[in-house]
């Protein structure tokens, strides 16, 4: 047996870490780029005290506030400019995944140099990350992508019109910085597209061809943390206990991922997500639909996954599986998940390049291997 296995450099965990960023910052040096979230953040307490902590501790900072919810190839190059023309020491990103992906990103060009299309996969030149990059601390506000600890960024190509990965070990951060207390806020669709996003790692990582022990034994202990708390973060956002439990079910996912792979419902999901369509809601809508299509492929694994989501044994491996997908469709629609895409009234004739444009890495990771012509009758049935 030999495995490898990727983490940043220091994870620091629990409800009130937060107020320790002045500090970790200043063991960087003495400028910062932040990029937040959504301007909602900046409301909050916890923006006066990340700027408390900051002057508290003689670090000076850049605000740039230009990611959106997919950011692009335009958003990254400008928030490096703003870096390299301030001369910043370290970047620090708080926010969800498309965030603190845009923090690692920009971190990896402020060393390497260039444009970030540069170093994205498929795209561009396609060049190496060659150098450790810029210090980073990335601060998750939601709990559903693992960001925080992943190897990779996602970014939105507009030239192009797909999503594409910036990959290198050197864009693990140097920091996650991971308080429960950050996620309270989040709004109930948030809660459930982020933690279905979360619990869709868990699964597919474990599932994954590439799996290995580490991460069989992180993602089946996040699996049972989700399956347990995601609807009680989702009734009520201020249940601090439950907060957390997703928080390190998302962060565990992204360890778990960055080591084992994903699955079909992210290879299917990042190119459907070229169209505007929300990250996590697609992985919702899909994860039922692909397990189904899984599960006689490694009946034990899922067998397993049934039987740490739903805390009950069965007479039989098969038994245990299935009441595992049972509760996967039964927890979607406690938590409002539609079944399908219509809504946003995608042209069929796009499922080809939806086909095409999905992740090859993540299809060959998925315990069954789908044919073009089984994509592309479960894409029909959904948009």
């Amino acid at each position: 047996m030999r495995f490898e296995f990727y983490s940043a450099g220091r994870i620091i965990f629990g409800s009130g870490v937060f107020s320790e960023i002045g500090k970790l910052s200043s063991a960087f040096g003495k400028k910062a780029l932040i990029i937040p979230g959504k301007k909602s953040f900046r409301a909050t307490n916890k923006f006066e005290l990340l700027l408390y902590e900051l002057k508290n501790n003689d670090v000076e900072y850049i605000l740039y506030e230009g990611v959106s919810t997919e950011p692009d190839t335009e958003t990254v190059d400008k928030a490096a400019e703003i870096g390299i023309t301030n001369r910043v020491d370290m970047v620090i990103g708080i926010g969800g995944g498309s965030v603190i992906d845009t923090g690692k990103a920009v971190s990896g060009i402020l060393t390497n140099k260039g444009k970030v299309s540069d170093y994205m996969e498929g795209i561009g030149k396609g060049l190496p990350i060659s150098k450790p990059s810029l210090r980073y601390i990335a601060v998750p506000t939601t709990a559903g992508t693992g960001a925080e600890v992943t190897k990779n960024a996602v970014i939105y190509s507009r030239e192009k019109n797909v999503k594409r990965s910036m990959r290198s070990p050197y864009l693990i951060p140097n920091i996650a910085l991971v308080d429960p207390e950050l996620t309270v806020n989040l709004s109930r669709e948030q809660t459930a597209f982020s933690g279905m996003d979360a619990l869709t790692q868990l699964i597919e990582a474990y599932v994954s061809k590439k799996a290995q022990p580490i991460t069989s034994a992180l993602s089946i202990y996040g699996i049972e943390l989700a399956g347990k708390s995601l609807i009680r973060a989702y009734n009520d956002g201020g249940d601090i206990k439950a907060r957390e439990d997703m928080i390190l079910a998302s962060l565990l996912s992204g360890l778990a991922l960055a080591n084992a792979g994903l699955g079909a419902v992210h290879g299917l999901s990042s190119s459907l997500g070229a169209l505007s369509i929300p990250h996590g809601k697609v992985c919702a809508i899909l994860l039922p639909i692909i397990m189904k299509e899984n599960l006689p492929h490694d009946i034990e694994k899922f067998a397993k996954i049934g039987i740490a989501i739903t805390k009950k044994h069965f007479n039989s491996d098969k038994s245990s599986a299935y009441a595992g997908l049972d509760y996967i469709y039964n927890l979607c629609k406690a938590l409002g998940i539609p079944e399908n895409l219509k809504e946003y009234n995608i042209q069929k004739n796009l499922i080809p390049e939806v086909i095409k444009n999905a992740g090859k890495s993540n299809m060959r990771a998925n315990p069954k291997s789908f044919t073009e012509e089984e994509l592309e009758n479960l894409l029909e049935k959904i948009i």
